[in-house]
């Protein structure tokens, strides 16, 4: 089972691969995560060291994009997992990072309802 959906619409960014290394490696339950990616890139990234069934990679050419939010919508379909995270790809995780993210969401959703949203910098 999934738990945490992660969701990345990269734009001709060297950095993708170290973005999903750092999750990846850093993750409590690194079996437990699905990456969604869209890379408008030329550059074709080796994540090979994450099993197939936890990864949708699509590329497109970075001219044919039509945008960011453009983007997202595709890397959003087919959501499965129980917690839905959207980031850059050029960002870094600390180790045990899932796990402090569904404790976060989930004392979110004590204290607002059922579906909070959890935004961060």
């Amino acid at each position: 089972m999934v738990n945490i959906f992660i969701s990345i619409a990269s734009y001709r960014d060297p950095d993708l691969v170290n973005t999903v290394r750092s999750a990846y490696e850093n993750a409590a339950q690194p079996d437990k995560l699905f990456f969604s990616i869209l890379s408008q890139s030329d550059m074709h990234p080796d994540l090979s060291f994450v099993p197939a069934g936890q990864l949708r990679y699509l590329q497109v050419s970075y001219e044919a994009s039509k945008g960011a939010c453009w983007a997202r919508e595709i890397t959003s379909r087919q959501l499965k997992g129980t917690y839905f995270l959207q980031i850059d790809s050029h960002s870094r995780f600390r180790k045990g990072w899932d796990s402090l993210v569904i404790a976060n969401y989930r004392r979110a959703q004590a204290h607002y309802g059922e579906h909070p949203i959890v935004t961060g910098k």
